[in-house]
């Protein structure tokens, strides 16, 4: 439910501050996880609302990803699924390696339940020509 909240609030950060620190620091700023891990605090969603028109996503991402944004945000709603297969090309063409990268993704609520749920991280990661998600979320929009 938290990090649910806080996404949007990083991608608004994202828009209107983030872009000046990564282009000045070239490196994302992060928490520590219980285990140690690194997660960046700042990330940015990525919707197309036409499946057709998709472009503007895969070049947005690319460019977040030069910036020094790390955590890349979408769902397959978006875009139809399109998105997530935009925002796997941009990682693929940034140069960027996979392990820098956290990947969100969401499970809409209709595709609850073990074998659903698998089903759906199963597709995404294949929309997303990756072998693993960083965050899977329970997506409730609207």
């Amino acid at each position: 439910f938290f990090i649910a909240l806080l996404l949007p609030i990083l991608a608004l950060f994202c828009c209107f501050f983030a872009p000046a620190v990564m282009a000045t620091t070239k490196s994302p700023h992060t928490i520590s996880l219980s285990d140690g891990t690194p997660m960046p605090t700042v990330g940015m969603g990525f919707v197309c609302r036409d499946g057709n028109k998709c472009a503007t996503v895969k070049q947005s991402c690319g460019t977040f990803l030069r910036l020094g944004g790390r955590l890349l945000d979408t769902a397959p709603s978006y875009g139809h699924g399109k998105s997530q297969q935009f925002i796997g090309e941009a990682l693929r063409n940034s140069g960027v390696p996979r392990k820098e990268v956290w990947i969100s993704s969401k499970i809409p609520a209709a595709s609850m339940g073990f074998d659903n749920t698998l089903a759906r991280i199963n597709a995404s990661l294949t929309e997303l020509g990756v072998k693993s998600l960083d965050i899977a979320l329970i997506h409730r929009a609207n």
